[in-house]
């Protein structure tokens, strides 16, 4: 019998370009959500760019492309999310708890495991560090032109109060600190001397607009995690950004901000004693993930809890959130919250700790370095502001992110997501 060729088909042909095509897009997509961490009313591209990510993961994960969860925080991760859910049940408002449960944790969860499959090598962590920088020095830009030209503002007026795009003065520490910390991870590889210029003019004008802020908690973190960076071997920037930081507060309205009658007039002290006032009533699961709960005058009258405070430090009208994510953490979670959330932390140090003290180049040591001090710059504003939601608690999921990818790099080469993206 004649033999028969099988009839052409274009359809491993559509397949295959469909697979590449998804796995270009993929990591524009993560790139871009990691772009709009400093712009918080973007919502409709940063929703459009998520769940685009997630239908094309779920797309290549149905072709058999292997996503990894595969973590030191994986555990971690997990215990909170199932306490936090536990809480719902007792939370004094579920429906809001739900809701904020999936978008101000679980999608950010999310958002980590997007960016350590997707940016998973030392390249990778450079490009995630470039598009912090550059979206935080576009940022400044535009706020300084925004809130002091357009705006009238004059120069001693804090930026962000009030908000400029969006965001107010206590909250843009968060990512321009870490864009800061981090430049010198790019500053220590090859680069021209362009790019060299470019990365320096963007970390100039974010440290303008850290400075305008006035922000006595960017300050202090700045100064503690500035000194992180100091196990570097190169450290005459360093030193350069601690006098520019010192002289900041001695010559410009900032040196105000730290006077001794500015810390007796602090209104957190009040503020912090009625949230654990609240937190004795709620101790074991707290009030509910919710974050709308803690300011509901129906489900929880702040007026009691500040009666219960001695009359000096009583608020005149009580402030509706903790301003402090531990705090925050404690009186939404309770007490065996808190504890999920430090194991969190202390998975992290950990993990950081190992790359750092056994790290195989000079080049993963002051990755990890910079990576630490964005971390504790973090941890520092936390204690003074709410950084559980918004720009805030995405430049922490995108510390976890880039210090777990320098762990798996550290450990040698894994099967990533996607090997051929930012290898």
């Amino acid at each position: 019998p004649l033999m028969t060729r099988p009839p052409l088909t274009t359809e491993p042909f559509k397949d295959l370009s469909v697979r590449e095509a998804s796995a270009r897009v993929l990591p524009v997509l993560a790139g871009i959500l990691a772009a709009l961490i400093p712009f918080p009313k973007m919502t409709a591209v940063s929703e459009t760019c998520f769940y685009g990510a997630l239908l094309a993961v779920a797309w290549r994960i149905c072709r058999g492309v292997p996503f990894l969860f595969k973590s030191p925080l994986t555990v971690p991760f997990a215990v909170f999310v199932a306490w936090c859910s536990i809480g719902v049940w007792f939370s004094l408002d579920r429906a809001n708890s739900v809701t904020d449960l999936y978008a101000h944790l679980i999608k950010y969860i999310v958002l980590y495991y997007l960016w350590v499959n997707l940016f998973d090598s030392e390249k990778g962590l450079g490009v995630l560090s470039r598009i912090l920088i550059a979206s935080a020095g576009v940022f400044s830009v535009a706020a300084v032109v925004s809130f002091y030209v357009f705006s009238g503002h004059h120069l001693s007026d804090r930026l962000g109060e009030p908000a400029v795009l969006g965001i107010t003065s206590d909250y843009i520490g968060f990512f321009a600190l870490a864009a800061i910390l981090l430049s010198p991870g790019l500053f220590q590889g090859r680069m021209s001397v362009m790019g060299k210029a470019f990365l320096a003019v963007c970390v100039l004008c974010i440290f303008a607009a850290t400075v305008l802020t006035q922000s006595r908690a960017t300050l202090i973190a700045a100064l503690v995690s500035t000194l992180v960076l100091l196990g570097a071997r190169r450290k005459a920037w360093i030193v350069s950004g601690l006098a520019l930081f010192v002289i900041a507060i001695l010559f410009t309205p900032l040196g105000d901000r730290f006077s001794v009658e500015q810390f007796k007039r602090n209104e957190r002290v009040g503020l912090y004693w009625t949230t654990l006032e609240v937190i004795k009533s709620y101790p074991w699961t707290g009030i509910g993930f919710g974050m709308q709960i803690y300011g509901n005058e129906k489900l929880l009258d702040l007026n009691r809890y500040n009666n219960r405070i001695p009359e000096p430090h009583r608020q005149q009208t009580p402030i509706r959130s903790p301003h402090s994510t531990f705090l925050d953490v404690t009186v939404r979670t309770g007490l065996i919250g808190l504890l999920f959330f430090l194991s969190i932390l202390s998975t992290y140090i950990r993990m950081g700790w190992n790359v750092v003290r056994h790290a195989r180049s000079e080049s993963i040591q002051t990755w990890g370095l910079c990576l630490f001090a964005v971390f504790l710059s973090i941890l520092v504003q936390g204690m003074f502001s709410d950084g559980m939601f918004g720009p805030q608690a995405m430049s922490l999921y995108m510390n976890f992110a880039m210090m777990t990818i320098l762990w798996r790099v550290h450990a040698g080469p894994k099967p990533g997501f996607d090997q051929q993206a930012l290898r």
